[in-house]
């Protein structure tokens, strides 16, 4: 009974604990808002060649997009619907992991994760109330799995930002089927102006982290394509700069909350396409994957979303 209250109590610190990642994250972020947001504006200046005023319009109207974007995450239907998933929200990789050793993967993606938000506090700078900074290392190392305390949950779950208005959401490399998050998500949310992993091997990779407030940060760092896509997409022009926009030109975001099936998402978007295919794809999918018809697959998402008050479309 001991062991089960404490266990209840440190998945209740590691919650906290995640949204004090994200205000930790906020403050270093805002120091530098100022000079952040003059090189924004100086970068759509240099990128779409305008003048002074142009540039002013420009910037207000790009944040604005980027504020507005909605969030995704993208998947295969055929897999997350395989069967009808389980538990009442969206897990993370450390949640969803077996015990024992760590593989590769999440070895990769503890490295990236503390290069952003630094979680073990290796040199002791971490900005904040010494009692916060403690609460965040002890639960949130990951320390390659001998941490005893650490909380899988504080770690992010990830989505991306559809600042191109793309019709198969925006990440459609990980599946032409998405959700659609709730706005509130994204402000307990950071990005970044790529796929995390390309920030590997960047020593100011924590410097490059934007969030709600301060998504100028993204200007600043994101690729020329993916600004001319955002000054297209605020002229009408969705369509034009999609096929320059490849795996890696999208705004990565990490969702320092839960992810509720019922509170968290609007809605989600099938794509026909995985639905015609389910049972060829589905029978060449190892366990624990069943092969699947798409009537079968149809009635799957359709149940969840009955049972989740879930808007469902199919695109």
């Amino acid at each position: 009974m001991i062991g089960n209250q404490l266990h209840e109590r440190n998945e209740v610190l590691g919650r906290l604990a995640a949204s004090d990642v994200a205000s930790l994250k906020h403050n270093e972020i805002n120091a530098t808002s100022l000079g952040d947001e003059v090189k924004a504006f100086g970068r759509i200046r240099e990128v779409l060649g305008v003048g002074v005023s142009d540039a002013k319009r420009k910037y207000t109207r790009i944040i604005k997009r980027l504020r507005e974007a909605d969030l995704t995450i993208n998947f295969l239907a055929y897999k997350f619907f395989n069967t009808a998933p389980q538990g009442p929200g969206y897990s993370n990789i450390f949640e969803r992991a077996k015990k024992g050793s760590p593989d590769k993967y999440m070895r990769d993606r503890d490295d990236i994760e503390e290069k952003l938000f630094d979680y073990s506090d290796p040199y002791g700078q971490k900005r904040g109330s010494q009692d916060i900074v403690k609460r965040i290392k002890s639960l949130g190392s990951f320390a390659g799995g001998s941490n005893a305390d650490f909380q899988p949950g504080l770690r992010p779950r990830y989505a991306a930002l559809n600042y191109a208005g793309l019709h198969n959401g925006a990440a459609s490399m990980y599946g032409l089927s998405y959700v659609v998050l709730k706005p509130h998500i994204k402000h307990n949310a950071t990005f970044v102006h790529t796929d995390s992993f390309n920030l590997a091997r960047d020593f100011y990779a924590g410097e490059k982290v934007a969030n709600y407030h301060h998504l100028h940060r993204l200007v600043v760092n994101m690729d020329e394509n993916m600004l001319r896509a955002l000054d297209a997409h605020n002229a009408g022009q969705r369509a034009t700069f999609a096929g320059h926009l490849d795996g890696d030109c999208y705004i990565e975001t990490q969702l320092h909350s839960g992810v509720n099936f019922y509170r968290d998402i609007e809605m989600i978007c099938i794509a026909q396409s995985e639905l015609n295919e389910a049972e060829q794809k589905t029978r060449a999918l190892p366990k624990p994957y069943v092969p699947i018809t798409k009537a079968h697959l149809k009635y799957n998402f359709e149940q969840f979303g009955r049972q989740h008050g879930i808007r469902i479309a199919i695109i």
